[in-house]
């Protein structure tokens, strides 16, 4: 008997091997995807990590424009700062007149008529006391002054050292505020004006030959601070912050600017030294921290510098 036209053909199964060919290639678009899915991951991650250092450096750099800014370059007045006297190995630290906002205890502050227009100013890196374990950042120091000679806090001029009235002041963190909780390394060094004899050079010491004193900042044309930043997640995993300070260096003194063969800062020389394969065995911290290190630096250029 014939088959009649209109009846349906006879339904064909998938042989094994189409329905493994189907799964192999249903297997590679899962993995596809799920490399696209962890690739834009670590991309946000990562993104997320840079913004935030970013923010950071930003912020501290802005704050400290603002008190160089209105810092006076006297040479009556003193500065604590880095010079052969006192040459701050590891993280640097600095304290200085301004003319920026100090704060007063509350239940000590003095009259409208009492205040001076001074602020005693400072920056350090310490360790935060509201965290449990010693953790490094970036603390800032704002005290508002009394007029002299009405009170022992009042603003002091040379002869008579800043250290010496205030001998505790890197000492007492009891006025510190912390200003960048990302922030473990502080270097900064000096940009001195070039003179007849001499091309314009960075130096760790604020002054020319034979002067022995900053004097108002004459000899200088610009700070420059470099930072170091680890976001909060990598701080997680970080225990040794000696290490991993040792493991970028101090400025150095007295870099050529006109030599094309030492015109790095110390933000190039960081850089490099974080990019190095074997930086995170140097700096003894996991991998992922290592990798999240990020340099930051800016010149602070003393325009009305005498």
């Amino acid at each position: 008997m014939s088959r009649h036209p209109s009846a349906p053909a006879a339904r064909r199964a998938f042989t094994l091997v189409e329905i493994m060919v189907a799964l192999a290639v249903l297997l590679l678009i899962v993995v596809f995807i799920s490399q696209l899915t962890n690739n834009a991951s670590r991309t946000v991650v990562s993104s997320g990590k840079q913004i935030d250092a970013d923010t950071q450096a930003r912020v501290i750099f802005n704050r400290l424009a603002m008190d160089f800014s209105r810092m006076p370059k006297r040479a009556d007045l003193d500065y604590a700062l880095k010079c052969p006297a006192d040459p701050q190995p590891g993280n640097d630290r600095f304290a200085f007149y301004s003319e920026a906002y100090g704060y007063f205890p509350p239940d000590n502050r003095p009259a409208a008529a009492e205040k001076s227009p001074l602020s005693l100013v400072a920056y350090q890196i310490a360790d935060d006391p509201l965290l449990g374990a010693p953790t490094p950042v970036l603390r800032r120091l704002a005290k508002g002054l009394r007029r002299a000679p009405a009170a022992a806090d009042a603003p002091v001029y040379l002869p008579v050292k800043l250290l010496d009235q205030w001998n505790n002041l890197f000492t007492d963190s009891a006025d510190y505020k912390t200003i960048g909780a990302q922030v473990f390394r502080l270097e900064y060094a000096y940009l001195l004006k070039p003179t007849a004899s001499a091309p314009a050079r960075l130096s760790v010491t604020p002054w020319r030959a034979p002067r022995v004193t900053a004097d108002g900042f004459r000899d200088v044309a610009a700070l420059v601070v470099t930072l170091a930043i680890l976001d909060h997640a990598s701080r997680q995993i970080v225990t040794n912050y000696t290490a991993l300070t040792a493991a970028l260096p101090d400025a150095v003194e007295d870099v050529n600017l006109t030599d094309t063969q030492n015109t790095k800062t110390l933000a190039n020389t960081w850089g490099e030294i974080i990019k190095a394969p074997d930086f995170a065995a140097v700096a003894q911290i996991p991998k992922p921290a290592a990798a999240a290190v990020r340099v930051y630096e800016r010149y602070f250029y003393l325009e009305d510098t005498p």
